[in-house]
């Protein structure tokens, strides 16, 4: 079976920043959609190895400490931007796995605000089928979306 081709699709979402922002459960539905339609779990890894890929390259300066992301295995490096009331999240991985998934947060936190954000968890993760244990008993998941919202309250006090 032919894999669908997402890319130009994808890399669109990451990189648009006019458009019409939907409700976090639509974009995670839209997600899982695209990974079920996958039939096997080789082409779900290959699914979320070219969504890293198509995230757009991080500038080097942000890889600083403070966008370090502790408690994941991987070295992963967020820097999440909310100026004129909307966020945005650029990312960077070691790992294409982490950079996959990093890939799905651009596109759930991109035109948010720091409020939505801190509504952002992992559980659809669960439905896409990739991992045994839970999206919530997973440390260095959990450490992404504690990291996510450690962001959004500094975004919040650099905007008062």
């Amino acid at each position: 079976m032919a894999q669908p081709d997402f890319a130009d699709e994808t890399e669109a979402q990451m990189n648009q920043k006019d458009k019409p922002v939907f409700p976090l459960s639509v974009i995670e539905s839209q997600i899982v959609e695209e990974f079920e339609q996958l039939p096997t779990l080789d082409e779900k890894y290959s699914r979320l190895f070219e969504l890293g890929s198509a995230l757009p390259l991080m500038d080097e300066a942000l890889k600083v400490d403070e966008n370090l992301v502790r408690g994941c295995q991987s070295t992963l490096w967020f820097y999440l931007d909310c100026s004129d009331g909307r966020c945005s999240l650029q990312a960077d991985s070691d790992s294409m796995l982490i950079k996959g998934i990093s890939a799905m947060l651009v596109r759930l936190v991109e035109g948010r605000t720091i409020e939505e954000i801190r509504e952002i968890n992992l559980d659809f993760l669960d439905r896409i089928g990739l991992w045994k244990m839970a999206s919530r008993a997973n440390p260095g998941l959990k450490a992404i979306v504690a990291h996510l919202r450690e962001s959004s309250l500094r975004g919040a006090q650099t905007r008062e």
